[in-house]
């Protein structure tokens, strides 16, 4: 049956609320259902009730504090009080979310149908709720940035109509709706529509379908976000049927941002792969521009050449996030044999833009635009060939693509072959031809390639390394538009490349780079207040930065958030969390984050031990080439841990990474033959790899060293080399060198007797959690060397060491 019932969600939200918990953000609900009236006018419901009660579960789930009204509770007065008095307590920006399932009206009034919805006393229009109530509401509420009215309603188009977005292309889209005002209505049906009253799943038609959207079902780019233009898309296949059409439209204030919901799949697009291993266009942490040509977007791709643009309704329909109209429309126009319009359905297929996100189907599209010479799609194709994406990886097919457009006076294409070059994909590596491509796209004005002439010089490719010359081109980046260059700028003052270090001046270029929208500025300032760099250490802001910069795409962002909440020592561990943003790491490629997980795994990080499913994941990393991961696989052979104990597998891994110069390889090396695992005990087999692990940094190795020097092992004693490895060790962090150190001062080994140097190096030792040092530290209080004689407090000390494993 159909029903005359209008339901409301109104959702007034921080976009940014909606993805990181603050201690200043706080996220409200109202959330009220109505199955049976006061007044007989109102025949009884089936599921309003049922509904409200499913969305306030998710609005939990997405971090609100839920108030409900349902039935007799929910009478007008009950429901303006509450209003009311959720207004009173939000502060700043703080969310709001308000959800009325029951009865919707209309009536005539001047010439002109209104709509109203009715609460449970509703029984004339002085006790309903009107649009101009949901607008004084919306006013009240004007400390949250965003409002979103879910109307599951008869009558629920008699709303105004949308007006406004953003380009949903831009890689900063989702930061750019959630930081910028929204007004938006959401409805079942048009203004002349009645409404399903239930579905198979005991829900509304289009509460269901609503349900299953920010489920995770709508999040058809994979992004690990669900927006509401996504959501819309979703409806309009869901929740239409011959007696409804879902709806959309904005309310006075709207300034075309709009609510993302969490999905709770996690990001699950596809990797976005790098043309090369090691890239040495960039410094190696930012993805930012990561593809070799980054992505076209649609407010930046060329107009048509000349006269009325024929496509112009299918844009304004893909602007404004009617993806179902606009596919309409471009496809009609494509099967005409219009190139443009064959070129944005390679875009709507490639970023998932109302359906899922579809490679193969993209590639088909560009391929037919570049038939018709637009050199836009000769870059897109060339970016999904090169990164393999949809077919199979084909750089000599990149490469012939962007030479068509590059000689076009495309400067992306430009830019890529310079990619190809410095690379060496599909070419020979050659800095030189790489170098004369950037300079002819920066000549046509591409802050791209004046961004990667910046890298050349800083890195020295092919050119003498240059700090002043490099910051040079990344000044004129950020002149032509590209808030990277800034960033890179204050990147120089952090590490103090060509300039004085200045943490300060660092912070400066940072927050200018990051108003303006660079998301891997953002970044950089969650490491300045992580690590207290120019500012006061702050984790909370180092968290809502990461935030930020993830929420643009960063992936880079998303795993110091995994790294914050799982590993940093200055905040309370939130396992669950570590493991969402070392997910989407991955799920954007980063490989660092699949030996994250394994690490989670391996220690039961938030879990149960799981030594397999560890192994699984450094596996993978491994495969990609990343020297921890095959550390650590090493590692898990040698001892048995989720596979079955193999010394030689255990080797072979070892092998590979310590190749790849991986310090802690190196020292295991050392330590099969160290232990004799590699048939009987060497020592001088040991020894230079030990060495070779010591300069490379490892900390065990070097104490290992002062071992073999002060023990003989393989060596002539010698105490003052043991002396010199022991304090280079202790001064990396090894606790086993300290303890080392305070046994020698202990004992007077090659020195005097100081039990005061002694009590020192033990003291760090324990400190640092070592079981030895512990024990040492409670004999000398137990005696009263180099410190008062305390047995009670040697006790402790010889008590923390046997429960730290002291043997």
């Amino acid at each position: 049956m159909r029903r005359a019932a209008w339901k409301i969600l109104v959702i007034v939200l921080w976009a940014t609320g909606c993805l990181w918990a603050d201690s200043k953000v706080h996220k409200f609900a109202l959330v009220v259902g109505i199955n049976r009236y006061a007044s007989p006018r109102w025949k009884g419901l089936n599921y309003a009730e049922a509904d409200a009660d499913a969305v306030a579960e998710k609005l939990r789930e997405q971090g609100f504090q839920v108030k409900e009204l349902r039935g007799t509770e929910a009478t007008h007065d009950a429901v303006m009080d509450a209003l009311n008095e959720l207004s009173a307590k939000m502060d700043g920006d703080d969310s709001f979310v308000f959800f009325f399932a029951g009865h919707g009206t209309s009536e005539m009034a001047s010439g002109k149908k209104w709509g109203y919805l009715v609460p449970f006393d509703g029984d004339r229009a002085t006790k309903y709720i009107s649009k101009s109530n949901l607008e004084e509401i919306s006013a009240r509420m004007s400390n949250a940035l965003h409002q979103l009215f879910i109307l599951d309603a008869c009558y629920s188009g008699l709303m105004s109509s949308r007006s406004g977005g953003f380009d949903p292309t831009l890689p900063d889209y989702i930061q750019r709706v959630q930081t910028t005002v929204s007004r938006e209505i959401l409805a079942a049906g048009t203004e002349d529509q009645e409404v399903l009253d239930s579905a198979s799943d005991g829900h509304s038609v289009f509460t269901s379908a609503f349900l299953e959207a920010i489920a995770g079902k709508a999040d058809f780019n994979g992004d690990g976000y669900v927006t509401l233009p996504e959501v819309e898309a979703y409806l309009e296949g869901a929740a239409s049927n011959a007696y409804q059409t879902p709806s959309s439209s904005t309310l006075p204030g709207h300034r075309g941002g709009a609510f993302v919901f969490v999905s709770p799949l996690g990001a699950k697009r596809a990797p976005r792969l790098a043309a090369t291993g090691n890239d040495t266009m960039t410094r190696g942490d930012s993805d930012e521009g990561a593809a070799p040509m980054g992505s076209s977007t649609l407010t930046s791709l060329r107009a048509p050449d000349a006269g009325a643009d024929p496509l112009a309704k299918a844009k304004e329909a893909l602007i404004n996030s009617k993806f179902g109209v606009a596919l309409t429309l471009f496809k009609d126009a494509a099967d005409k044999g219009n190139p443009d319009a064959c070129f944005y359905l390679g875009m709507i297929h490639k970023s998932g833009l109302g359906v899922p996100q579809d490679y193969p189907q993209a590639r088909q599209w560009f391929e037919k635009a570049a038939n018709g010479k637009r050199t836009d799609a000769m870059v897109e194709l060339g970016n999904l060939y090169v990164n393999g994406l949809g077919g199979p990886q084909d750089y000599g097919k990149a490469q012939e693509l962007w030479s068509e457009a590059a000689a076009a006076g495309n400067p992306r294409g430009m830019v890529g072959l310079g990619l190809l070059f410095a690379r060496g994909k599909g070419v020979t590596r050659d800095y030189a031809q790489a170098r004369q491509w950037f300079e002819k796209a920066a000549a046509d004005g591409s802050a791209d390639a004046l961004m990667r002439l910046g890298y050349l010089y800083e890195n020295g490719a092919g050119v003498t390394k240059d700090y002043g010359a490099a910051r040079e081109y990344f000044q004129k980046a950020a002149a032509a538009g590209d808030p990277k260059g800034t960033s890179e700028v204050g990147y120089q003052y952090e590490r103090g490349w060509g300039v004085t270090q200045d943490f300060g001046q660092a912070r400066q270029w940072y927050e200018k780079a990051a108003a303006a929208g660079s998301a891997l500025a953002m970044n950089n300032m969650g490491v300045l207040y992580e690590h207290g760099r120019g500012v006061a250490q702050d984790y909370v802001q180092a968290r809502q930065w990461y935030e930020k910069a993830a929420a643009a795409g960063l992936t880079l962002a998303m795993k110091n958030l995994g790294l914050l909440y799982g590993f940093s020592k200055g905040v309370t561990p939130d396992y669950g969390q570590a493991r969402h943003w070392f997910e989407s790491a991955v799920a954007n490629g980063d490989v660092d984050a699949m030996v994250d997980l394994g690490l989670m795994f391996e220690r039961g990080l938030g879990g149960t031990r799981d030594y397999a499913q560890a192994c699984q994941w450094y596996d993978k990393a491994a495969a990609a080439g990343e020297p921890v991961a095959m550390t650590n696989l090493g590692l898990m052979y040698k001892f048995g841990r989720g596979v079955t104990k193999d010394p030689v597998q255990a080797r072979s891994w070892f092998d590979k990474a310590a190749a790849a110069g991986n310090a802690r390889a190196l020292f295991e090396i050392g330590v099969l033959y160290l232990d004799g695992t590699e048939g009987t005990k060497d020592f001088a087999q040991a020894r230079p790899w030990f060495e070779k692990a010591a300069a490379a940094g490892n900390a065990e190795a070097m104490g290992g060293l002062g071992n073999f020097y002060r023990y003989g092992r393989g060596v002539e004693v010698n105490n003052s080399l043991a002396m010199e490895w022991y304090e280079k060790a202790a001064a990396a962090g090894d606790s086993d060198a300290m303890a080392e150190l305070g046994g020698i001062y202990d004992q007077g080994v090659g020195v005097k007797v100081d039990y005061e140097q002694a009590r020192q190096w033990f003291q760090k030792s324990a400190d640092a959690g070592n079981a030895w040092g512990m024990h040492n530290l409670g004999v000398l209080y137990m005696k009263g060397r180099g410190v008062a004689k305390d047995e009670q407090r040697g006790r402790e000390y010889l008590d923390r060491a046997i429960k730290a494993g002291y043997k």
